[in-house]
Order: C-alpha cells, then structure tokens, then sequence
C-alpha cells in the first residue's frame, strides 16, 4: 500500500508503507481534595499515528528532503496511509445516536465499504467513532452499516479512517531515513493530529 504527505501544494508518495500504529494520548491533571474526592481535568487529547516506512531507494529518499524541511519546523501537513483513501469532510446537519444516517457537505471520494471516522470538531467534544460505508446518497449523506453509538452536529468531521488532514511530527520522533546496509532506507515516525 502506496501513502502520501501533502505539505504546501506538493505531494510526496511513500511506498512500501510497512506500518501504521494508532494510539489516543490524553493529557490531563488529577487533583483530590481533602477529604479524598477525586477531579480529572483533561487539558487535551489527540492521536499519535506512527509510520513505519521501508525499502527507499536513495532517489526516493532525497525526494523526502523538501519535505523534510518543512514538516522539520513543525508546520502542518496531511498524511494518507492509502493514496486513494484521503477524503474529508464535515457534517451539514446533526446525526443522532441510534440512527445510521449521516448528512454531510460532501459525499465525494466516499463509496460503499469504505471505513470512515465521525468525529466531534474540537470545540464541541472529543467524541468519535469509526463508521463503515453501507450505502451514498450522492452529495447528500452516506448510511453506516451499524447505528451510530453517539450524537455529532453540523461541522463535525467525517474523514477516512486511516487519513489525517492537519498532522505535525513529533520533534523527539523525527530522524532522517537511514540506510539499512543494502542501499535502502528507511524510518519511523510519530505524527501527531492536530484537529
């Protein structure tokens, strides 16, 4: 399976994807008062996708320099783990708990079978679920094949599963390819989604 990174109008694919993991990191204080009680207050939440990518040809790999340069400031950028698989978009009205129905402002790139993240927009919530595609109303909604196990309103997110619009890379994480002694490179990464 073919990735990419999209980063200031320019697109660097990455072949030979190895691996992707997906961990929820949360961020938060505990506080207990005197008599014991007990108070968690989440300060933020988001998600650490590591990439594990393998078998570059050198070309390849100075391909990434540009790239490189820039996600290396800490400025965003999108990664697809599939390269046909990067659609997103927002819901135009509310999708209740309970209903499989999901309206949305666009239905284009999505089609049957394809699994897709309904999230709450960060200034609402932190709520999301994943979602597969039964049937596409075109340009109107699409119908999960299960019911929904939360609410979401007008401007939550609706994206593939495994495509993240806006990512940085965590800086202890971000070490150029090296080579492996048989000419070819590789690396991993830890991206962290910043919407």
């Amino acid at each position: 399976m073919d990735g990419k990174f999209v980063y200031d109008g320019k697109t660097v694919r990455l072949p030979k994807l190895f691996g992707i993991g997906k961990e929820l990191m949360q961020e938060r204080n505990d506080n207990f008062s005197g008599s014991g009680k007990h108070e968690a207050i989440n300060i933020r939440y988001w998600d650490e996708i590591t990439v594990s990518l393998r078998s570059w040809t050198k070309n390849q790999v100075y391909a990434l320099y540009d790239w490189w340069s820039w996600a290396g400031k800490g400025w965003p950028f999108s990664f697809a783990a599939n390269i046909n698989l990067d659609n997103f978009t927002t819901l135009d009205g509310a999708a209740a708990s309970g209903q499989a129905i999901i309206p949305l402002t666009s239905t284009a790139g999505f089609e049957e079978e394809h699994c897709c993240l309904i999230k709450q927009a960060p200034e609402t919530g932190n709520r999301y679920e994943v979602v597969e595609i039964l049937l596409v109303n075109d340009g109107v909604s699409v119908m999960a094949v299960e019911d929904l196990k939360n609410s979401y309103i007008a401007n939550d997110i609706f994206r593939h599963v495994d495509y993240w619009p806006t990512v940085v890379v965590k800086p202890e994480t971000f070490r150029f390819p090296v080579a492996d002694g048989g000419g070819l490179y590789s690396f991993d990464i830890v991206l962290i989604e910043t919407k």
